[in-house]
């Protein structure tokens, strides 16, 4: 039974999934395919605009405050008190639809070693099929690049007057080039590989979970933020949330799916009164499960980055008139491709999307 002044959202779901970011997205639409009720619930909007669809928008959808939850680091002892920004989406797709759009792997080699500490499974060998089934790259390699998943790639190939110049400053200095970063060189000065797809971003909203919605098995949730998970034996069996003011629970018959990723997840838990006793207590938080471990030995990965001033001017590459004519052919080329894509039957649109 629901609480007194709560709602139960649409009954008993197989998984309730928190977070419908760069995870979330991927395992609600390959449970869903699978046959499971699937509920999703997101803590931001429920649909993109143009700053996140359009890439060359990209350092405005990574501020872009409707996006993102606008997390600030405490101020850092070795970096003369200043607080960092960190940013967070809060957005269908999650950090996926605000980032950079850098489609990156991790090196080869902490796969391995990850591996050799005792995470059997995670070498670079064992994930590869993983990435490569996730995309369908611009480089035709089958050995190092998938060609048939949802999320589609290209390479940075547009016409930049300072990329040679400093390429060839970097080669001289000893740095060399590599024709692909997520290939047998990761190390290198190349042109950055993208998850951009008929000229808009490709996120894992657009990617695996959008198509996933057209079917009776995923629903989701926006603007629902979860305040904690329902525990009954110390077993998870659903959870409460807020929309709109009003507060409601749902429950899973077999599983709830953290998504939230590394700051969201353990908050959540802790709420829930799992993690280490004497801080929750510290919170005025009643400790019910003891894990010590949640929130703590978090590192984050340090971004930094040179600015250099130029004798020759960027105008011939930044007038307004030529930025605007290549928004509106990005919009107007995604308008196609979205269209194309709602004319596909939903049975073949869900399974393409969760063939990764």
């Amino acid at each position: 039974m629901a609480q007194q002044g709560k709602t139960v959202e649409n009954g008993v779901w197989d998984y309730i999934i928190v977070g419908a970011g760069s995870a979330g997205c991927v395992i609600a639409a390959r449970l869903s395919q699978n046959g499971s009720r699937v509920l999703v619930l997101e803590a931001g909007p429920g649909k993109l605009n143009a700053v996140s669809r359009i890439p060359g928008l990209h350092k405005l959808a990574w501020t872009y405050p409707k996006f993102n939850w606008s997390y600030v680091s405490e101020p850092e002892l070795h970096l003369g008190g200043r607080q960092i920004p960190v940013p967070r989406g809060k957005v269908v797709g999650g950090s996926s639809a605000i980032n950079g759009l850098a489609f990156i792997r991790g090196c080869s080699a902490d796969f391995d070693g990850w591996e050799e500490a005792g995470a059997q499974g995670w070498s670079f060998e064992d994930v590869l099929p993983y990435f490569r089934r996730a995309e369908t790259s611009w480089n035709s390699d089958p050995h190092w690049h998938g060609h048939a998943g949802p999320v589609r790639t290209a390479l940075h190939d547009g016409t930049h007057q300072f990329f040679d110049p400093i390429a060839a400053a970097a080669n001289e200095a000893g740095i060399a080039s590599t024709d692909d970063p997520d290939g047998a060189q990761h190390e290198g000065v190349s042109r950055m590989p993208q998850n951009i797809g008929g000229g808009v971003r490709n996120c894992t909203y657009t990617a695996y979970l959008e198509p996933a919605l057209r079917g009776d098995k995923c629903h989701l949730v926006a603007n629902a933020l979860v305040s904690r998970v329902l525990l009954e034996d110390n077993k998870a069996v659903g959870v409460e949330y807020e929309v709109s003011g009003e507060m409601r629970t749902a429950r899973a018959a077999r599983e709830v799916i953290l998504c939230g990723g590394a700051y969201n997840s353990p908050q959540v838990l802790m709420l829930s009164g799992i993690g280490d006793p004497a801080s929750l207590k510290e919170h005025g938080i009643d400790p019910v499960v003891n894990l010590p471990g949640v929130g703590r030995n978090l590192q984050e990965h340090p971004y930094l980055y040179l600015s250099f001033s130029a004798r020759d001017s960027l105008l011939t590459t930044l007038r307004m008139d030529r930025m605007a004519l290549a928004l509106a052919r990005c919009q107007s080329h995604g308008s196609v491709q979205r269209q194309r894509r709602q004319r596909q039957p939903d049975d073949a649109d869900a399974a393409r999307a969760c063939k990764a």
